[in-house]
């Protein structure tokens, strides 16, 4: 896990990391209201960019997560629409499962 001290930067590689692999891509926010600090979490699992917000930097919170959320919305809404449909074709081809209901044992 790297900590990255530009938010800027941070954003670019979060933005790059969303692009290049969309459907594994997410982020977390944490709050630590003892220490006063924020951290912003961008992760798919093979590489990991955290952001931290501490109490020198504490009145950009809201905006600095707002804008990651603006960013990650709107890649995620601007795909195309055949990519989403064979996503989503893909992972429910087939329907719904059927399993055994009071059958006979």
């Amino acid at each position: 896990m790297v900590y990255i001290s530009d938010f800027l930067e941070f954003q670019a590689k979060a933005l790059d990391l969303l692009s290049r692999d969309p459907i594994q891509t997410r982020y977390v926010t944490k709050y630590r209201q003892k220490d006063n600090e924020a951290v912003i979490k961008v992760t798919n699992d093979k590489e990991c960019w955290q952001f931290k917000i501490d109490q020198s930097n504490m009145e950009h919170a809201n905006d600095y997560i707002s804008q990651i959320t603006q960013s990650f919305i709107k890649l995620s809404c601007n795909r195309r629409v055949d990519d989403a449909a064979a996503v989503e074709g893909g992972a429910g081809a087939g329907g719904k499962k059927k399993g055994k209901k009071g059958g006979k044992h």
